[in-house]
């Protein structure tokens, strides 16, 4: 009969899958049609925090992704077309600045139009409308040895006619340089404007994602833009289909579609630089925290200690309406059944929601009204889905090294009960980075930094904490150990948080990712 029911359970769940007509002209009954109906809620409400994640990222990206942080479209056509001549203009100062002009009146011309200031114009096309650039146009062709005051002293001996002629050619004189200056820098301003004004028309008001290339020294302003990686008109099309999009989806999303999650963050990859993406799947960006959050709901076992670590730093009421602990399965895991997919289905929605997953104005069904859990006795040896090393050390203790030395701070063995409160504030540490010390190297001056910084993170999450603690042979603190306790606790905790400290062979950041309980110590241990 079980085999029966399993079969049943997994046909309906493969029809599901294949959605549409084929399910409903195949049911025969209702059970069959609420199965369905049961999957793909569950399913449209997941996908649809998924959407929602995507379309939040995307919206951002076009308020907030220009190269300056502006938009991605155009605000105000009047700005936007003279900060395209602005850019021109500073495209000229820049060519100008690397003409070689004559000697005896270049430095007062580039001083007119300010061109003080070395512009890296290389990386781009400066000609416009000519066989020869600005630079040779308007270099000078005097003899380099030519003196325009010896000149007037001596007209004959320093030239004479042949020189004269050469004066009167516009690039060897100040005002045929002005000139010509004057007719290219409307050039530049020219063509970066209609290069401007045809991208946003392109795009229908919405322009490229792009770097800048050479910003202005001293301002915001770009002087360079780089080339575009993905064109206005995609980012005009995402943001016009966004509404259609999510609705279509909401409407015709089954219990596959839950697969699509997955595919979210490679996506939007994919939208914010088409023309830097390659096609395939090597080096897609994976969001950490949304696997931090799955994992806290659905892991079937060997729970991270970073998973549990993210959701009591950014969804505390997460852990206490799903408690777990490192190393063990999840809430939801424990109210699995083979014969009953709903109650899980419940957890994982609800927990999904609890952790942000899925947004507040979503419902999810109260799953905690559809199924009864077994309470835990605490002290049977098992360590039950409701139980974790806060609420029960002796069911579910975490594994501690052994002390070492021979003083009266030696460890002693114990329960380690505030290892997470350690993790937390490590995890605050190194997300706030204070002064650039999670970065620094672990020699023994940045590791009291850091651990200075740990102990004010610590006593702000409501404990007692200290650095000056004494090791196992009742030396001082080498710049790995800190003790940690709350009023009322005979004994103090100590951890050595800190890997090879003094040794000054890798960041903070990377040797503090491993915690070690050394014991419960007397008080007397922390000076």
């Amino acid at each position: 009969m079980a085999y029966k029911t399993k079969t049943i359970i997994i046909i309906a769940l493969i029809m599901s899958l294949l959605g549409g007509p084929l399910v409903y002209r195949t049911q025969a009954t209702d059970w069959f049609a609420a199965m369905k109906f049961g999957l793909d809620t569950a399913a449209k409400a997941v996908a649809q925090g998924a959407f929602k994640a995507m379309t939040n990222r995307i919206l951002n990206k076009i308020q907030t992704g220009n190269f300056n942080a502006g938009a991605l479209f155009v605000r105000d056509w009047r700005e936007f077309q003279l900060n395209s001549q602005y850019r021109g203009e500073e495209v000229f100062r820049g060519i100008l600045k690397s003409t070689q002009l004559c000697d005896y009146f270049g430095n007062d011309l580039k001083n007119l139009f300010g061109a003080n200031q070395v512009v890296n114009v290389s990386q781009i096309l400066t000609r416009v409308d000519g066989l020869d650039s600005f630079q040779v146009k308007a270099g000078c062709t005097l003899p380099t040895d030519f003196d325009i005051e010896k000149y007037k002293q001596d007209f004959s001996g320093n030239g004479g006619w042949e020189a004269w002629s050469r004066l009167l050619e516009p690039q060897n004189n100040f005002y045929g340089s002005l000139f010509r200056s004057l007719d290219e820098v409307n050039r530049q301003r020219a063509v970066e404007e209609l290069s401007a004004t045809n991208e946003a028309l392109s795009g229908k008001g919405f322009i490229g994602i792009r770097d800048c290339l050479v910003q202005k020294e001293g301002s915001s302003a770009c002087t360079i833009l780089g080339k575009i990686k993905t064109p206005g008109s995609t980012l005009g099309e995402q943001v016009s289909s966004i509404f259609d999009a999510n609705l279509k989806f909401y409407t015709t999303a089954d219990a596959a579609s839950l697969a699509i999650a997955a595919l979210t963050e490679f996506a939007v990859g994919k939208l914010f630089d088409l023309a830097g993406s390659s096609t395939d799947d090597s080096g897609t960006a994976i969001n950490n925290e949304n696997s931090y959050r799955n994992e806290f709901c659905t892991a079937k076992d060997n729970m991270s200690n970073e998973a549990v670590a993210y959701v009591v730093q950014n969804f505390p009421g997460a852990l206490a309406s799903f408690p777990t602990s490192p190393g063990s399965r999840s809430y939801c895991e424990g109210v699995r059944d083979d014969n009953n997919v709903f109650p899980f289905e419940r957890c994982v929605n609800a927990c999904y929601k609890a952790t942000g997953l899925l947004s507040d104005n979503i419902s999810v069904p109260n799953y905690s009204d559809n199924f009864q859990t077994t309470n835990p006795v605490c002290g049977d040896n098992v360590c039950s889905v409701n139980e974790n090393a806060l609420t029960c050390p002796q069911d579910c203790p975490i594994a501690t090294p052994g002390g070492g030395g021979g003083g009266s701070c030696a460890d002693t063995g114990g329960t380690s009960n505030y290892q997470g409160v350690v993790a937390q504030g490590i995890n605050i540490v190194d997300s706030t980075n204070p002064g650039g010390i999670a970065d620094a190297l672990n020699t023994t001056a940045n590791s009291f930094i850091y651990l200075d910084e740990l102990v004010l993170v610590i006593e702000g999450l409501g404990y007692n904490a200290t650095a000056n603690v004494l090791n196992g042979n009742n030396n001082s603190n080498s710049g790995d150990l800190i003790a940690i306790w709350q009023s009322g606790d005979s004994t103090i905790e100590r951890y050595d948080v800190i890997a090879a400290a003094g040794a000054g062979d890798r960041t903070l950041r990377s040797a503090s990712d491993v915690i070690d309980f050394s014991g419960d110590i007397p008080p007397t241990c922390a000076q």
